[in-house]
């Protein structure tokens, strides 16, 4: 088994739904900071949702929540969610935002590799 840490930061600039992130095959994404900021004086919602591969479901994980105008919201706080979010191979995290104002993601995550 082999672990890499790596970030991944996006700017979301669109209300379509967006792919964040995608679990590689024969690999497991562990996200331990999560984190997006509203770059503008706006009150844009955030709605996240993961599709799970191996049940060929999407899943709500976040609903609507608005973030502030320039404040920066984690998600993974114990506060918000909890302490890691975890993506088998082939699930993907998605965000879609209400309108389109400039949010920042910056996710920092293990890469686990089973081969």
């Amino acid at each position: 088994m082999a672990i890499r840490y790596t970030f991944l930061g996006k700017s979301l600039t669109t209300s379509l739904q967006t792919a964040l992130l995608t679990a590689p095959t024969e690999q497991q994404i562990i996200i331990k900071t999560f984190l997006y900021t509203n770059t503008t004086s706006n009150t844009p919602t955030i709605t996240l949702d993961v599709t799970d591969d191996s049940e060929s479901v999407t899943v709500r994980y976040k609903t609507a929540v608005t973030i502030a105008a320039n404040a920066t919201v984690d998600v993974l706080s114990t506060t918000t969610g909890g302490n890691v979010l975890v993506l088998d191979s082939g699930d993907i995290l998605k965000a879609t935002v209400s309108s389109s104002d400039k949010i920042d993601f910056l996710i920092s995550y293990m890469l686990v590799s089973s081969v």
